[in-house]
């Protein structure tokens, strides 16, 4: 009986031992915002961080949820404050992650037509990735369907560097497991 035990500890653990996928999809709806607020120029949210490439403490916006700039009524996006910027994701714990989708949009939520640029850079800061993004004419978010895997640094930027909004990043990436050792360990 000890040895069909041990045989099953031993089988779950070299399960164990493969990575196990997480995801998560950013919406900035825990950021209080019945007013428009700022998140400086970084922001952690969800295991992630979102940096603007221009210093400031009110370089990362998100519009009030009563305003009529906000694309995401009742709430809330992640908004250019300045002109001149672009936007960086990255895991905070510095792991790779993939992208599959995002919501982009014109920062004040009027229907403009535009160009948007991201690009998906490896460890080394390579562009692995880069796609360009024309939106339509009509108020809201598009969603963005990219599916663009292994990267260490997901950028994103309007055409001439101007504002934009952005909401629902879809994100997945691999949770570090405990080692297989453990488990044989604590069998005995």
């Amino acid at each position: 009986m000890d040895n069909l035990l041990r045989l099953c500890v031993y089988v779950f653990a070299l399960l164990s031992a493969h990575s196990i996928a997480g995801t998560v999809i950013i919406d900035f709806n825990s950021i209080e915002n019945t007013s428009n607020s700022f998140s400086g120029d970084s922001l952690d949210i969800q295991g992630f961080n979102f940096s603007s490439s221009m210093g400031g403490n009110r370089a990362i916006l998100h519009w009030g949820k009563a305003q009529n700039y906000n694309a995401d009524q009742g709430g809330a996006t992640y908004s250019h404050h300045y002109a001149g910027i672009i936007s960086s994701l990255k895991k905070i714990d510095g792991t790779l992650f993939d992208i599959q989708s995002l919501d982009i949009g014109d920062v004040y939520n009027t229907g403009i037509s535009q160009y948007y640029t991201f690009k998906g850079l490896n460890s080394n800061g390579e562009i692995l990735f880069s796609s360009t993004f024309i939106s339509d004419s009509l108020p809201g978010l598009e969603t963005v369907y990219l599916g663009w895997d292994n990267l260490k640094t997901f950028t994103f930027q309007r055409d001439n560097l101007s504002y934009l909004q952005a909401d629902n990043f879809n994100l997945s990436y691999f949770l570090v497991p405990l080692p297989a050792g453990i488990y044989l360990f604590l069998s005995g």
